[in-house]
Formats: C-alpha cells, structure tokens, sequence
C-alpha cells in the first residue's frame, strides 16, 4: 500500500516528536518503533539533518533542535497583534485561524464581534465552546508546548469545503524569500488555509523577522499581509 502524503507528514512528524522526547536513538530503534524500513527513516532524517534539527552518525541519532521556544508570543506582541486585526475584519464574516499562543485570545475577540470561526486548535475553555459560531476542523491530534492542534487529511478537507473570507495564519519565520513553520504537519495546513481563504493575514512569533524556521508555508508574495 502506498503511503498518502498525509501519513507521511503525520509520521514524520511523530518522529520528530519521538526525537524530541528521547534526545538520542538509532535508525534501526526508529525503524522499529513505527514499522517502516530503516531505508525510509534515513530519507526522513535528510530533511531534518538539512534542517540543523538532527545529526546522524554511524547509525546513531541525535537530537539538536527544540521547537517550542520560536513559537512565543511575548504580551505586548500579543497585544500588537489584536490592535491590528480591525482592518483585517472589516466586512468579514467567516475566519479561519491556525494553532497559535494566542488563538482562545483571538477567538474571544471574534466571537465577541459575531464572527464564525473555523480553528486548528483543540479548544477546551467552556465559554468559547458554548458559542455556536465557533467550529474545530477535526482530525489528528498534534501535541504542542500548550496544548494540540489538529492536523490530517480530515482537518485539510474541513478547511477547503468551509468558505473563508479570512485565514489569520501564526507562522515562527519571516524573510525575503519565505514564510515558514515549525512542524510539517503544521506548514500543510498553513498552506491550506493559505490557498482556500479570500484574503490571508499572517501573524508571527517574537523573533520570526529574518528568521528562517524548519519548514515552508509559502514563498514570501504579496498574497499575504503581515500584520505585526
């Protein structure tokens, strides 16, 4: 059976997270621990060795890279951020918004203006819950710093068959040539959002400005703003 491009994510994904969690392992251990040959976790590895993420040696490998400091939101970012959104929800009815630091702070803010949001993010707070403009995608659970967005081939189609007039998109890296994420799953649904919504606006992490991060969203164009 051949693998969907989505499992292939999901599954590098897991890998990285197992990398993260264990520090160091080996190629035969990773081959064993998600039943797929040792010749397909080492075309896996190249992206992450590519990346600065990971080094291999001799069979070993060893992780350099953690994920979870370059996507802060510092308070007074944060606070920038919603003092810029008001343009950006002018004549706006329906947004869709990715996994972020921020995201129930986002989503507090426009439900309160009567705007339907469609989110990536696993909401647990009951209040958001309780308003019937809010709708999570679905799908697979990714863990985060805080909390779990969903990802998948259920969270992508969600997206694509729900009519945006916006997508607010968190991403960690800004430059000349490219917006960027931290995790693959997540640059997929970034693209997604990217591609399905009537205008897109991108708001970044403290130190995404001339920050290249692991994995591309979008080249940098003009069919986006950046709103902080």
């Amino acid at each position: 059976m051949h693998s969907t491009e989505s499992s292939i994510i999901l599954r590098q994904q897991q890998e990285l997270e197992y990398l993260r969690l264990h520090r160091q392992t080996t190629i035969s251990q990773l081959a064993q621990v998600f039943a797929v040959s040792q010749m397909t976790i080492t075309r896996d590895l190249q992206m992450f060795i590519k990346k600065g993420m990971v080094v291999h040696d001799y069979g070993q490998v060893v992780w350099l890279g953690d994920l979870s400091s370059a996507a802060q939101i510092s308070a007074a970012n944060r606070d920038q951020i919603i003092g810029s959104l008001s343009p950006y929800l002018h004549e706006a009815h329906h947004v869709v918004l990715n996994y972020s630091p921020i995201t129930e702070t986002l989503l507090a803010d426009l439900l309160a203006k009567n705007i339907s949001v469609l989110t990536t993010e696993l909401i647990t707070d009951p209040t958001l819950l309780a308003n019937p403009r809010l709708q999570m995608t679905g799908g697979s659970l990714q863990p985060t710093p805080t909390g779990y967005f969903f990802t998948g081939e259920i969270a992508i189609n969600t997206i694509r068959r729900t009519p945006a007039d916006l997508a607010l998109i968190f991403a960690t890296g800004s430059n000349q040539r490219l917006l960027t994420t931290t995790t693959l799953a997540q640059s997929m649904i970034d693209r997604t959002m990217l591609e399905s919504a009537t205008r897109s606006a991108v708001f970044l992490a403290d130190h995404a400005h001339q920050h290249e991060s692991n994995f591309m969203i979008t080249k940098t164009s003009s069919a986006f703003s950046i709103i902080n």
